[in-house]
């Protein structure tokens, strides 16, 4: 806590998470077009492939506002000193998982997703 009585804030991490939110924002116009586009070429034989083009947009703008939503939630807990260069890495697929200087680097947690994938998979189908 600062002697102010301010909470301070991590702003490297506050700024991947923006970079995150525009990036989700981003994927919601792209795969709303895509969805118009779909929906009106549909008797042409190309709307299907739109469409699921536009269904995984969606699926990765959630991915991104998720993403940027827990690293906002880092950086508001953080302070300006916690500030790192790693936490830029926070703008990759998964970035929240190896974005902090005390977690498993890039290679290392797709090291270990790689060579646990079917248990994985596994763990995500047991849930249904």
């Amino acid at each position: 806590m600062d002697p102010s009585g301010l909470q301070g804030f991590n702003p490297t991490k506050l700024g991947t998470a923006l970079v995150n939110f525009a990036y989700g924002t981003s994927l919601i116009a792209k795969g709303t077009a895509k969805a118009i586009i779909g929906v009106a070429t549909s008797e042409a034989g190309v709307g299907a492939a739109l469409l699921t083009n536009s269904a995984l947009n969606f699926n990765a703008s959630k991915n991104a506002f998720i993403r940027g939503t827990v690293q906002w939630k880092e950086a508001l807990n953080e302070n300006y000193k916690d500030a790192n260069i790693k936490n830029l890495i926070g703008v990759l697929p998964q970035g929240n998982k190896y974005d902090d200087p005390c977690e498993p680097n890039f290679w290392e947690y797709w090291k270990d997703w790689r060579e646990n994938w079917k248990d994985r998979i596994l763990d995500v189908l047991g849930a249904f």
